[in-house]
This record gives structure tokens, sequence and C-alpha cells, in this order.
């Protein structure tokens, strides 16, 4: 059911803050006309005014160089004489002005206007003050509540009477039920933030999403809201409200401008949505993770702990529907919007919401969390992870077409992308240029897609060559073991923008050995890393874990393996992770665990990682002093003959040579308590 709002009436809002200490001081005079009262209080660091009206209130009071103009009709007399004196923090002079009062100001304030019945509220906030305004005190808001009741009992017993035809006994007129007392909106502007306010007598799970122009509240409960105050704001900012009726709540829409922020916060059981042009206070980005079943089924989770109820909302914009789940404050949700094959999410400052593509997708609330699915598991991309579709242009790799170009036959795609270059106009050959190199990388074919980015950057004929150009070539001298090269083309100023650069610009310092570097690059990409394509996710992943291994961040290096552990298939563990496992697992003491992660890399089809594991292994024995030094040399040269040419053959001679040392010493040298870790820093990390 939905309820349309009336016409805007104009007043300034109401926002919730705890009862304040009012000094009545009555003014007025014994004139004829309408008389008004004010009480004045300055406690709680700001001043408020309280107008007693002899109608309902309705005001728009605004500062105009250094005077408060509050509308006051000629009809109500009062006398100011002695307001100065109260206020003089605040207020020079006071003077009747045709309709309005006016405040000569002391000091730079802001003033926050509420209409509340037949009073009105002007608080003079000091340039000091943070935060949200103060609000209506809780005794009004009952009022308001109590008088909305009584309109509706009003209402429920006018539907409930029936007028029997003459011919038929007249049916007794049924007792309405006791209706409980609906929740009032209020509403206050205070500068360029609008506050509305929904005091629950309960804790209220909620959740609050954009759509377009549009803010959706959707409430867990059958409350009645009573919505009305939104009608009256004369800023004009809420261009329209409705309410719609759900099996399990309600939901509020709100109509705003293009540009418009919200957020929203539990202060006790009220809850309280703010409205401004600038970024509301941030709520925690969550990330959207995936399932992997005994079978390999996929399913989408988003770790939404304390969630509510699913509701599903008729979309009036599209005629189809939105998915919406709620959650206990503090606020959580998704920064920004996410394409995806079986459905679209939309971003919220809380809760989940999205727009199914399927029909027969299922959203279901899980104990610690949300869990998405389809009976047949949804899409996902070549290493499992759930498909996404990037929005057109919007990104660098493209993860669609990188996972086309991977099923795509080979030498049939390659053939149609080569000629597509060769075919194009002048114009157009660089986007063809790009698409083949794309291609190439998604093959992890480096030398191929340099090639043809360099002869398009060559061929430029003076013109800028575009940054995705430098961006994917950056990849191509990574993929060929070219950090140094890497870090300087991914670096170029006009990549400083581009989130995607940034995460393969942190692969790149990892693989060069600059890790906290590479930890700050992660940091400014990582609201970008799900546009990647999801081999490009996993690269960027792994090389985060080794960057937190080698500062000894924990904490984030056991975050990220728990996310690269769920995308591996049941059972199996990737050489190259159960490496990083083993050294993770060393760092904190678990040498059992580790030797066992080590071991499954000493047997996996990886021979670099199978290298580097037999070192670790050897490196690990000898620290907790279950191999000899002999063993030890022996087991070392092996390695050095079997394994040359890279980092792994160096740091084995490393550590040879120290034990070489310490054996010339005498049997009964002691072992350079360094030599080991030296050894395990000076190793590059994978």
């Amino acid at each position: 059911m939905n309820t349309r709002l009336p016409s805007r009436i104009t007043a300034i809002g109401a926002f919730a803050a705890a009862l304040l200490l009012l000094l009545a001081v009555p003014f007025g005079s014994a004139r004829a006309e309408t008389q008004s009262a004010v009480s004045i209080s300055t406690a709680g660091g700001f001043a408020r005014l309280i107008f007693l009206l002899p109608r309902e209130a309705s005001a728009d009071a605004k500062i105009v160089d250094g005077v408060l103009a509050i509308p006051l009709p000629k009809s109500i007399a009062f006398t100011a004489v002695r307001l100065p004196q109260r206020l003089k923090a605040y207020v020079q002079a006071v003077a009747r002005d045709g309709d309005a009062l006016r405040l000569t100001l002391a000091a730079k304030v802001t003033v926050n206007v509420m209409a509340a019945g037949s009073k009105l509220y002007v608080d003079l906030l000091p340039e000091s003050w943070t935060g949200l305004p103060p609000g209506l005190p809780p005794e009004m808001i009952a009022e308001l509540a109590r008088a909305a009741q009584k309109n509706q009992r009003v209402a429920e017993k006018s539907k409930a009477v029936v007028i029997a035809a003459p011919s038929a006994p007249a049916p007794a007129i049924p007792t309405p039920a006791v209706v409980a007392a609906p929740v009032v909106a209020t509403l206050s502007r205070a500068g360029d933030v609008v506050r509305i306010e929904l005091p629950f007598a309960a804790p209220t799970r909620a959740a609050l999403f954009r759509r377009g122009e549009q803010v959706w509240i959707v409430f867990d409960g059958a409350s009645a809201i009573d919505i009305s105050a939104l009608g009256r704001d004369p800023g004009r900012l809420v261009r329209s409200a409705e309410l719609f009726e759900l099996a399990d709540g309600r939901a509020l829409r709100i109509a705003l401008g293009a540009n418009w922020h919200a957020g929203i916060e539990a202060q006790g059981t009220r809850l309280v949505i703010a409205i401004a042009e600038r970024e509301i206070a941030a709520s925690r980005t969550l990330a959207l993770d995936r399932i992997v079943g005994p079978t390999g089924r996929v399913s989408a989770f988003l770790p939404l702990a304390a969630a509510g109820r699913v509701h599903r909302i008729p979309d009036p914009d599209s005629g189809g529907e939105i998915v919406v789940v709620t959650a206990a404050l503090p606020a959580r949700g998704l920064a920004r919007e996410q394409s995806l094959v079986d459905f679209q999410l939309l971003p919220s400052a809380h809760g989940l919401a999205l727009l199914p593509r399927a029909d027969d997708l299922a959203v279901e609330v899980a104990p610690d969390g949300v869990v998405i699915d389809r009976p047949g598991g949804l899409h996902v991309s070549d290493d499992g992870s759930v498909a996404s579709i990037p929005q057109p242009g919007s990104a660098i790799f493209g993860a669609l077409g990188w996972q086309v170009d991977r099923a795509a036959r080979f030498r049939p795609r390659e053939a149609e992308l080569v000629g597509a270059l060769n075919a194009a106009p002048a114009g157009e050959r660089n986007a063809a240029r790009q698409a083949l190199a794309r291609f190439y990388l998604a093959h992890e074919l480096g030398a191929e897609a340099k090639g043809v980015l360099d002869a398009g950057i060559r061929t430029r004929d003076g013109a800028i060559p575009e940054p995705a150009d430098f961006a994917m070539r950056g990849l191509a001298h990574l993929l060929l073991g070219r950090a140094r090269e890497a870090v300087e083309d991914l670096a170029r100023p006009a990549l400083a923008n581009a989130g995607e650069a940034h995460l393969i610009r942190a692969a790149a310092l990892t693989a060069a050995g600059r890790f906290g570097e590479a930890r700050e690059a992660f940091r400014a990409g990582e609201r970008d890393l799900s546009a990647l394509p999801a081999p490009l996710q996993r690269m960027v992943r792994m090389a985060a874990l080794r960057a937190a291994i080698e500062l000894d961040d924990v904490d984030a290096a056991g975050a990220l393996l728990h996310l690269l552990e769920l995308r591996e298939a049941p059972g199996t563990v990737e050489p190259r992770l159960a490496l990083l496992a083993g050294r993770l697992a060393a760092r904190l003491g678990r040498h059992e665990a580790a030797a066992n992660f080590f071991a499954a890399a000493e047997h996996g089809a990886d021979e670099a990682a199978a290298a580097e594991a037999r070192f670790r292994q050897i490196e690990l024995r000898l620290a907790r002093n279950e191999l000899s030094r002999q063993a030890a040399i022996r087991e070392l040269e092996t390695l050095a003959q079997n394994w040359s040419g890279d980092e792994t053959e160096a740091a084995t001679r490393r550590l040879l040579t120290r034990l070489y040392a310490a054996e010339a010493r005498g049997p009964g040298a002691v072992l350079d308590p360094q030599a080991v870790p030296q050894a395990t820093a000076e190793l590059p990390r994978r």
C-alpha cells in the first residue's frame, strides 16, 4: 500500500537529542493582540529559544549579513526587551520589523529551526559546534506521537462503523482495536545538513541504499510511520517522499538531487538519517566473497553480521524488484555499484540491496552474513570467482572481455583480432591494438603483448600515448619478470587516478622487494580490486599477502590468506599459495603446519615454488635443530646443483657459505643466529 505525501508546508524540521533544561521566561503584552511566550536555554553549549504560538508553528528563518530573521506575524504580540540580556553571548539587539523578528547576532552562529505543533524551536549553534545539530526534547516527540495516535484511532473508528440497511437489524459497532503509537518522523536543517529522525520504541534493523537520485530506507517491523513532516522542508531538498508497506516492514523512498549523500546512525532506539552535499560519516565497506560447495558449485557471500530480514520491494523505475537485507547498526554497506552476471549490487550506506537478473536467484540470511545463490550455482569466472560485468569503458583490463578471450579457441581468436587491427582506420587502430594486447595478456603472453603495445607507442606521430597503453605494458613487463620496468610504466602521472594501475603497480613493487611502497599502492587501489579480471585479482592478493608477511603484518596476512584459501578448490592448495601459507605459519611459530605447507608446495607442479619450498624446509629444520650442519650442507648442495638461475639458488649459496664458515671453526662452532633469517630476507618473495 502506498501513501502519498500531502503538499509541502513551509517549515524547517526536527532533530533528536536529550532533554534540555529550559528556563521559562514569559514575555508578552496586555494588548488585545494574540500573545506569544518564549522560553530560553543556554545549556548544552548553545542557545535555544522556544516560541509558544497560538496556532501551528511554521517558520523559515535565515541569517543575512549577521541578522537572523524569524517570520512572526504582526497579529502576534511579543515583547523582546530582555532577550539580549539573556543571550548576550549570541545576540546584540532584537527588533520587530513588520512580520519578522530580527536578531542582530553578536557572534558567528549556525541557526537550526524546528516547528513542532504550536511550538517553534530556534537554536543558535556557536562556530565551535561539531557534529549533528540538537533535536526536539523527548517530551515533545512523545506529544507528537500521542497526537498522531489519536488521529489514527479516530480514522480507524470511523472505518469500523457500518450503516445497516433499513430492512436489516443494525449490526453491532465493533470496538476499535488498540493502535500502537506511530513513529513520527521529524525533519530539521542546520547549515547544509538535513536530518530525519525516527524515534522507534525498540532497536530496529534497517538498510539505506541509493537508486539514481532516490534514497531508500527500509525498516524491519510493522510499526506505523508518520512522514508528514518530510513535506515541510523549506529548503526543498526533499523533493518528495513515499512510504511503502511491506510484508514484514516499511520502505521509505525520498527523492533528492544527484549530488546529495545520505548516511544512517542509531542513537539509542532512534534512527537518524543525515543528508548533505558532502560525504556523511563513512560506513564500513563490505566486500562480496564466494563460497564453493563440495561439488564445486559457487555462491556469493556478504559478511553482514546481525542481518535482519530479506525484503522484496517493487521497483517503480524498472518494473522489477529490489531485494533488500536489513541489519543492525553501526552502518556497513557497499561503497559502489557492482554489476555481476546474475545480479546487480546497488551502492548502500548500510545493509544490502540488489537487482536480480535471474528469476531463481535466492537471497538468504546466514548466522554471519548473507548468502546469494541459484539452484545450479552462480556464473563464475575461469578461476571460480563470481563473474562480473564492468561498466563500458570503466576498466583498463575488462573483466568480461578477459573471460571471453580466455574461453575462446586461441588461433581463431588471435586471427580475428589481428584482422581487426589491420582493417581498422587510422583513428581506431589503437583501440584494436589494445584489444589484441589484452588477448595476449589474458593468456599470460607478456612478450607478445609488449610487442603490440610498443609498436603502438612508437607509431604515435608525436601524439601522447593513452594511459591504458602504459598500464597494460606494465603488466606485460611484470609477466616477463621485469619488475623495475613495470614500476616505471605504472607510475606515470596519467595513471595517478587509475585504481587498477595502482593494484598492478603494487604487485610490481612487491616483486621488486619494495614492500612498504607496495602496501601503500594496495591501499590506494583497493576499492577497484573487483574491477580487475579474476586472475589479476588473485595475482594482486597474492602479492599483498607476500608484502604483509615481509612487513610482519600477520593480521593482514591472515585475512588475505583466508580470502585466497576460500577460492581454492576443496581439498587442494595451489603451490605458490601453500608456500606463502608455510611462511606465515613459520612466522607464527606453527612449525608443523609450516612443514606441511612447504611439503605440499614442493610436490606441486610449479617448479620454482617447489625449489623455494625445499629451501624453506631445510631452513626451518636447521633453525629447529632437526638437521645437523653437515646434513644441511649436503641437502643445500644438492638443491644448488639441481636448481639455478634465480634468487633461490643465490639464497641457497649464501646459506651454504655461512654453514661452511661455521664448520671451519670446528664441530662445536655455533652458527650465527642471524644467518637463517638473513637467508630468508634475501630470498625474493614470489
